[in-house]
């Protein structure tokens, strides 16, 4: 068995820490309503709803839906099957910008949602081709070497994300640099070199002609899609609790906005031999890239096989569903039965 998402499986942590704290509260209220009673006869009446069996089971059966929902999420795969996939002549590197404009809202949901949405369709799109994956703000990083197991890129990419990036700014020349040694293994042969960037295309730093010109004596082609809007927008800050707390400022106090810059995308990509086109809800751009992509490759290197994993994540969500649907037909009936005890210890006194 295995997990298609497995950094969901983190949030399992959690099950222990809530089981102590329900435990932890209801041994604090029991407490409270024994001193409460004072040792009266009446202790009963107060107390039979926190030491009932029907709430620890309610509450039990709380657990195990937020342990199945969290197996449901991981998408846990078993009993694959193999299945021939023709290999294509192409090796592709996805760049993808991380910087802290990327959060950005001038696009649904954000820029960086719309990037992640791209990455993931246009690796859907190529499964013949060896995809590495590059994440980059103020410094380009290989998350991904290039590979088949597009299951790998992919779990890469879901991991990405905006607070995890430490260096401030966006320098592309790095990240493009870093992306082009992924190429330097010796398995790629004359199989077509292309990075496709994803970015809103704001360069904070030097450097880009260098990469430009070492790129194209490389024959390495550069597919730019471009994240944003023309007109820009404000940069979102998020607070303690993960909400937007307020906006981007410089050191005058002034709100930084950021908007998409085509002009500098649309000359990497013709310099480099590629094309550029501009992010839509649509994700059209997508297909005219992955129909140039194709274009490029050195054309078929005969088939492998891989093996595809059969998705078992209906098995622990049904297991969720039948958890809550059972605590929810079992009744909030404790404290009447306490009533009840109690009515029989006034009448026999």
């Amino acid at each position: 068995m295995r997990f298609a998402s497995p950094l969901w499986l983190w949030l399992l942590l959690a099950v222990p820490v809530l089981v102590a704290g329900e435990l932890f509260f209801a041994s604090r209220k029991r407490s409270a309503l024994r001193d409460f009673a004072g040792g009266s006869r009446h202790y009963p009446l107060f107390a039979s709803d926190v030491g009932s069996t029907r709430r620890a089971i309610k509450t039990s059966l709380l657990f195990v839906m937020v342990l199945f929902g969290v197996l449901a999420a991981a998408r846990p795969q078993w009993g694959g099957r193999q299945e021939p996939v023709t290999r294509s002549g192409n090796d592709i590197m996805v760049v993808l910008d991380t910087s802290l404009s990327m959060a950005c809202e001038d696009v649904s949901p954000n820029r960086f949602r719309r990037g992640i949405l791209a990455a993931e369709s246009l690796i859907r799109s190529l499964p013949g081709d060896r995809i590495g994956l590059v994440t980059f703000s103020g410094a380009g990083v290989l998350n991904c070497p290039l590979t088949l197991d597009h299951g790998a890129v992919r779990m890469f990419i879901d991991a990405a994300d905006i607070r995890y990036d430490l260096v401030p700014g966006t320098a592309l020349a790095d990240a493009l640099t870093a992306a082009q040694r992924g190429f330097s293994d010796k398995a790629g042969g004359d199989r077509g070199k292309s990075i496709v960037l994803i970015t809103d295309g704001e360069d904070h730093e030097a450097g880009l002609d260098d990469f430009i010109t070492a790129a194209v004596k490389q024959n390495l082609v550069v597919h730019a899609v471009g994240v944003g809007s023309l007109k820009g927008a404000p940069i979102p800050v998020t607070g303690e609790e993960g909400g937007i707390s307020g906006f981007k400022t410089d050191r005058d106090g002034r709100v930084v906005t950021t908007r998409l810059d085509e002009d500098l995308l649309e000359d990497l990509s013709r310099r480099t031999g590629g094309i550029y086109r501009r992010s839509t809800a649509a994700g059209g751009e997508i297909e005219d890239l992955v129909e140039h992509l194709r274009g490029e490759g050195g054309g078929e290197l005969g088939t492998v096989l891989r093996i595809r994993y059969e998705e078992r994540f209906q098995i622990p969500l049904l297991l969720a569903f039948l958890a809550l649907l059972t605590e929810m037909l079992i009744p909030d009936g404790a404290a009447r039965s306490g009533r009840g005890k109690a009515g029989k210890q006034e009448g026999g006194s």
